[in-house]
């Protein structure tokens, strides 16, 4: 049986869930459904409980400030950064680094960078980037802190990368889950001919481990994921997957061609770590 389901909570200005009552509570991080009144372990993975307080608000007053947010479409990710396209009038834009909290339906979280009532491009900064990626120019890739640009079109559609790009990055994500570093890098050099992905392309080659690939693979993983929202898959159907252990439990997402989970960050030590977040039916 399918079920959709539309789950809704309260979230606070720092972006943490609120859940009063689980004040006290023992909670499993990978299945959250798993609530102890006492420390053990999960019933269904084994890992060691933590206090709700870790994960939840419990009920700082603090904490019901009303968050500053965007919608989704507008950040570019790229692993630890974003990057977001603030109108400035007169069909100037600047490229300006956020610092996002999680994200809530529709909207991210902005912890840092914008200020209240500022427009930023919600359909096309991709464009823009791009734009300025194959110009050598400044952006989300190599961006300063600002990153001025003029285009008369700022809702245009997404740069959709040439499929041998795909090809190579579903070759890197089946590599990385099975801890294959050389078949990883080995896939990374048809990056080479593609602008946007060039230079997270030689980082994968030239990484000394699995953990240097991956932590590269994660930057690729967010502009692709931002490519695949805006239609620009080259040929599907792709599965975006989501692990919230990934990188010290920061959380990481990344594209499949499999409907069942094969985690690129853990590999052999949790394969099947990870859920599957959305689906794209791509273009030929």
């Amino acid at each position: 049986m399918l079920v959709w389901a539309v789950a809704q909570a309260e979230v606070g200005a720092h972006g943490r869930a609120m859940s009063p009552e689980l004040e006290g509570k023992w909670i499993s991080p990978m299945h959250p459904e798993i609530v102890r009144d006492a420390p053990g372990a999960c019933d269904i993975c084994g890992m060691a409980l933590v206090r709700a307080e870790e994960l939840y608000d419990t009920g700082d007053e603090a904490e019901r400030e009303m968050p500053l947010v965007v919608p989704a479409s507008a950040p570019l990710l790229t692993g630890k950064r974003a990057v977001v396209y603030v109108a400035l009038g007169e069909g100037l834009y600047e490229g300006r680094e956020v610092v996002l909290g999680p994200r809530a339906g529709d909207y991210y979280l902005v912890h840092e960078g914008l200020r209240e009532g500022e427009e930023v491009v919600v359909n096309g900064a991709f464009k823009i980037d791009s734009a300025l990626q194959i110009r050598a120019q400044p952006s989300m890739m190599n961006a300063p802190a600002r990153a001025d640009h003029r285009d008369d079109e700022p809702n245009g559609h997404a740069h959709s990368p040439p499929s041998a790009v795909w090809t190579a990055y579903f070759a890197m994500q089946q590599a990385l889950s099975e801890d294959d570093l050389p078949e990883a890098q080995a896939a990374a050099t048809a990056l080479a001919a593609d602008p946007v992905s060039q230079e997270v392309g030689d980082a994968i080659s030239k990484a000394v481990d699995l953990a240097a690939a991956r932590q590269a693979f994660a930057e690729l993983s967010m502009v692709l994921i931002r490519v695949a929202r805006q239609g620009g898959v080259h040929a599907g159907p792709v599965y975006l997957f989501h692990c919230p252990m990934a990188f010290d439990n920061e959380g990481a997402a990344w594209l499949q061609q499999a409907m069942q989970t094969q985690n690129p960050y853990f590999g052999g030590q949790m394969y099947r770590c990870g859920s599957l977040r959305e689906t794209f039916a791509g273009h030929e």
